[in-house]
């Protein structure tokens, strides 16, 4: 399954995004060691997908990790 949403959608549906979010791809990395410095990534993570940023395009694609 794959979804691609806005970022300001995302932001909408999370409370808001901070700014890094929309100038860094590093904000949007698949971090999967513990102690993890972009804790927001077990949100997509521990759903099972892993997230694909386009910043020129303000996008964020989220795609299901294979099992």
């Amino acid at each position: 399954m794959v979804l691609r949403m806005s970022l300001d959608r995302v932001g909408d549906l999370v409370g808001g995004l901070p700014q890094s979010a929309f100038k860094y791809a590093a904000w949007w990395a698949n971090e999967q060691t513990e102690g993890a410095a972009h804790v927001q990534c077990r949100a997509w993570l521990d759903a099972g997908y892993k997230a694909r940023p386009n910043l020129k395009a303000e996008t964020v694609t989220f795609e299901r990790d294979k099992w």
